[in-house]
């Protein structure tokens, strides 16, 4: 790893034999500080750990960005690690992460008063076939909505709009009864995007423009300018900078600076179990891990407090929050997830032990 790029991990996260942490002395330009030796090896698994996965898998390339919140400055870069093309202002598609993205912008609404997680269908949608009118907001972004899961049809098409792409997966019948399985897919989330827009009267894309980029200062996260069907749960492009912000936020209870994009309640909420107990039917992970609004509940608390949350995209862009530790993590590629599925728990391993 780059030397200035490992200090700035080690100063971030101090000493492993308890003492204080330590700041690098300030040295004159051109001059390579030198790190204590008992730290150096702290941040050089990760980096030998990504420069293998690189050559291994293989991959065009790849970007870690580790942050911290900070209460000025929104965030604090702990480490970051670049292999080949893809850097950390490189705009990617991130598929499935768009779901942490989309989640946000729905508790924005909910913060604001304009719906509730238990507002029915019925509510906006008073002509939607009455055997969808119940399912809750809360049902549709974390996956036991009784919809039909897996890949809509609508879901890519770009020629119809949000509504009546809602309309069409609204439309019977419906694969079981709401909340009685959890079918993970990006269906039921389409059609929360679509009662948002009803419940602000604004469209999606404003609404991630209003609501993240413009707050947060998002350089280049998008669902899609003037797209008229924005894939709500896996159409985003963003950064592993873009990311990485977006999930300092998250880690200062929804603050950013002097910006407030979320209440705290609304963050606990994002990270709580939301599937009520439902059985699993069909999902990604074996382990059974439980859904928040957009995000898995990767490590949980006996008391059922988040410690991990993430949300996985389907070409390997993977983001993270670790409460334990206080830090955000994203791996930015592009691949086909299957290729980098364990290595990223290897990678949150390594990080883990490197800011213990």
């Amino acid at each position: 790893m780059p030397r200035p790029l490992l200090l700035a991990l080690l100063a971030a996260i101090g000493r492993t034999d308890g003492s204080a942490p330590t700041t690098p002395p300030t040295t004159p330009p051109n001059v390579a500080p030198t790190a204590p030796p008992s730290t150096v090896s702290r941040g050089a698994p990760v980096t030998a750990l990504l420069d293998s996965a690189a050559r291994a898998i293989p991959l065009r390339g790849l970007t870690l960005v580790v942050v911290r919140a900070h209460p000025t400055l929104g965030d604090t870069v702990l480490y970051t690690h670049t292999v080949g093309d893809v850097g950390p202002t490189t705009p990617i598609p991130i598929a499935s992460a768009s779901k942490w993205l989309a989640g946000t912008v729905v508790m924005t609404a909910v913060d604001e008063g304009r719906l509730s997680l238990d507002d029915p269908v019925g509510r906006f949608l008073p002509t939607a076939p009455a055997a969808t009118r119940g399912i809750t907001v809360r049902q549709l972004f974390s996956h036991p909505s009784g919809l039909r899961g897996g890949e809509a049809g609508c879901l890519n098409d770009r020629a119809t709009t949000l509504a009546r792409c809602a309309t069409e997966l609204l439309a019977p019948p419906l694969a079981r009864a709401p909340g009685t399985g959890f079918d993970y897919g990006g269906g039921s989330m389409q059609v929360a995007g679509h009662l948002v827009q009803l419940a602000t009267g604004r469209e999606w894309n404003a609404l991630v423009a209003e609501r993240l980029v413009r707050p947060l200062g998002l350089a280049a996260t998008t669902f899609g300018s003037g797209d008229n069907n924005p894939r709500i749960g896996g159409g985003a492009v963003s950064t592993a900078r873009d990311y990485a912000r977006f999930l300092a936020m998250q880690l200062g209870d929804g603050r950013w600076r002097d910006v407030r994009v979320l209440s705290p309640a609304a963050v606990r909420a994002l990270e709580a179990d939301q599937t009520r107990g439902a059985p699993i039917v069909d999902s990604p992970h074996r382990d059974g891990r439980r859904y928040g609004i957009g995000v898995w509940r990767d490590r949980v608390a006996p008391d059922g407090a988040a410690l991990q949350v993430s949300s996985q995209g389907a070409f390997g862009f993977s983001p993270w929050l670790d409460r334990e530790r206080g830090i955000a993590g994203v791996l930015a590629v592009t691949t086909v997830l299957g290729n980098v599925y364990g290595f990223v728990d290897r990678l949150q391993a390594a990080v883990r032990e490197a800011v213990r």
